[in-house]
């Protein structure tokens, strides 16, 4: 089932908009293998082009047993530099060690990246080596009740980031660039391995990318599609509103909302909801091999008995890309009615931040560099049930 057009647009504009120096981005859609980045040639495949339902439109889909796909050697060279790395993928064989991605010219420890699916243990393994006795190896957790999963892998320098799921799993450092095997083939859904300790994925592969900079965290969260899974954040309303629920583009055959109070057009992956009272609205989706489940919370407040002096906001706030409390912001911007003014201070006086919309976030940055730690002041000014109001205080910056 594919997603309006216009979530879509949305979503790929802000994908690739990230995507804007030297790489390669492979996204399938009308099943074609052409780089959309324009930087690098086409994939090669072994056998002919099988496609399927994928993130956003159309995925790659392998067999298990002789699929096989090759980027073109120019690529190797994007993984020399800095670069943030990632790809989905969504497997339909649930057994033995299966090949996703390797740049190796035969099966050692010689110069190679490799993942591997462990469908056994439900773990993705990444190992990056450049001889034997100098190499690095790290396993992560899949996500439960997930049917696509997500992995990113980040180089700055010789550090290495490596995420699953929208999970940071670990970071390493490799002490010194290494060039790989002028031999080596980049193989996506199989490897030099096969036959020897892996298997090849069966499966689907989708929205394969690279980018020359390391992304953030926050990066690598904002450009997630979020397949089967619910977009939109918990929120709060006042009773008697409503709000709309989107989700990501769903692959399955069937999908359920629950509960089905007060939600209308529950056969849509954006159906609108007005509870009667705080309400988490379940989402569900069924495959033939798997299923997803999501959730969303809707609180629901009186508005008779909003206190428009009672602004909520933070005394400390962390930006330090662990998606916890990486942003300064007003919590309960919903009583707001209109922002007048929303300025944040450093300790000399200085305005280091002005927020035009009520719902606006500070990062910690300034001209796109890290404010020192230590003391900031802010002053707000908002219209609440008719009346202008004024408030200021301090919060500390952490990290």
């Amino acid at each position: 089932m594919k997603q309006p057009l216009s979530l879509i647009i949305i979503v790929c504009c802000l994908f690739v908009g990230q995507i804007n120096g030297q790489g390669f981005y492979y996204n399938f859609d009308n099943c074609n293998l052409m780089d959309s980045n324009n930087q690098s040639n086409d994939l090669t495949s072994v056998n002919d082009t099988i496609c399927a339902c994928g993130v956003v439109d159309q995925s790659l889909f392998l067999d298990g047993f002789t699929d096989t796909f090759f980027m073109p050697d120019m690529n190797k060279s994007f993984f020399q530099q800095d670069y943030t790395f990632g790809f989905y993928f969504s497997p339909d064989i649930t057994t033995g060690n299966q090949a996703l991605f390797a740049i190796q010219d035969s099966c050692n420890r010689d110069s190679i990246l490799t993942i591997r699916y462990l469908a056994s243990v439900n773990e993705l393994e990444l190992n990056v080596a450049e001889k034997l006795g100098k190499a690095w190896s790290t396993r992560g957790e899949l996500k439960e009740n997930a049917c696509w999963h997500r992995v990113v892998l980040t180089k700055e320098g010789n550090i290495y980031n490596f995420y699953l799921d929208g999970e940071f799993i670990e970071q390493f450092d490799f002490f010194n660039a290494y060039p790989f095997s002028e031999n080596a083939r980049i193989y996506i859904g199989s490897s030099p391995c096969v036959a020897v300790n892996d298997i090849q994925f069966g499966g689907k592969i989708d929205e394969v990318f690279l980018d020359d900079r390391a992304w953030s965290f926050g990066e690598i969260k904002a450009s997630d599609f979020l397949p089967d899974q619910i977009i939109s954040p918990d929120t709060t309303i006042f009773m008697g509103d409503f709000v709309d629920i989107i989700a990501g583009n769903v692959c399955a055959n069937s999908f359920f909302w629950s509960p089905l109070d007060n939600i209308t057009d529950e056969d849509t992956t954006m159906p609108s909801v007005s509870p009667e009272e705080s309400t988490t609205y379940y989402f569900e989706t069924t495959q033939a091999n798997c299923a997803t489940l999501d959730s969303i919370r809707i609180n629901v407040i009186d508005e008779s008995l909003i206190n428009c002096e009672e602004l909520l906001l933070p005394n400390v706030f962390t930006p330090n890309n662990d998606n916890v409390n990486d942003v300064f912001k007003i919590s309960n911007a919903f009583i707001i009615d209109e922002l007048l003014s929303f300025e944040i201070f450093d300790r000399y006086g200085g305005i280091v931040f002005k927020g035009d919309l009520k719902t606006s976030a500070w990062d910690g940055k300034y001209k796109d560099e890290d404010l020192m730690l230590g003391m900031y002041l802010y002053r707000i000014e908002y219209i609440c049930n008719g009346e202008e109001i004024a408030t200021q205080g301090s919060f500390s910056l952490m990290r």
